[in-house]
């Protein structure tokens, strides 16, 4: 940014500075924090996720997703892996420059951490057999996943519903909410 204010001749806006710093602080105790995980060798940032179908239980339906994935670390690869194959064990991590709680399957059965719950349920249907997801904040500790892939099997129904919304193209309420005609009285 400062280069491309510099060459019109103007100047840097007051606020920048302290976002900037603020924004180098937090990425710092963050990269940190992720470099004391010891047993996970590999990594990628920002890793885009293709798009994937991932099956609902039982049923013949599909809910397609893809997306990017803050961090992806993988315990160990498999000697000479294949490109398209994916890591057997995998630990997904999403970054939060502001206080979050960390995972539980109850915060995503409310919407809290779907994504993150997600993006593991894709792992598993691209072929990992494990996949660990963590939440990780300025204040949050990372010593161990916060959700494994036993937890996402529990996700069956909300998965099957997020898939009817998908195909029906049907989100939120049903019905009319006010009359066509005019004000309905009480």
């Amino acid at each position: 940014l400062p280069k491309l204010l510099e060459q019109p001749g103007r100047q840097m806006p007051d606020w920048w500075r302290p976002t900037w710093a603020g924004a180098v602080a937090i990425a710092g105790r963050l990269a940190r924090r992720v470099s004391t995980i010891t047993e996970w060798t590999h990594g990628v940032s920002e890793w885009r996720l293709p798009e994937v179908a991932i099956s609902c239980g039982n049923s013949s339906k599909a809910l397609r997703i893809r997306g990017r994935v803050d961090l992806l670390l993988a315990r160990k690869l498999a000697p000479n892996p294949e490109p398209a194959r994916v890591p057997e064990e995998l630990w997904v991590i999403d970054f939060k420059t502001g206080e979050q709680p960390p995972l539980s399957l109850s915060r995503i059965m409310s919407g809290n951490g779907l994504q993150i719950a997600l993006y593991g349920l894709a792992l598993q249907a691209m072929g990992a057999c494990s996949v660990a997801m963590s939440r990780l904040g300025p204040h949050l500790p990372l010593e161990d996943p916060q959700l494994t892939h036993a937890d996402l099997a529990s996700l069956d129904s909300l998965v099957a519903g997020l898939a009817a919304m998908q195909d029906s193209g049907v989100f939120g309420m049903l019905g009319e909410l006010r009359s066509e005609f005019g004000i309905p009285s009480a």
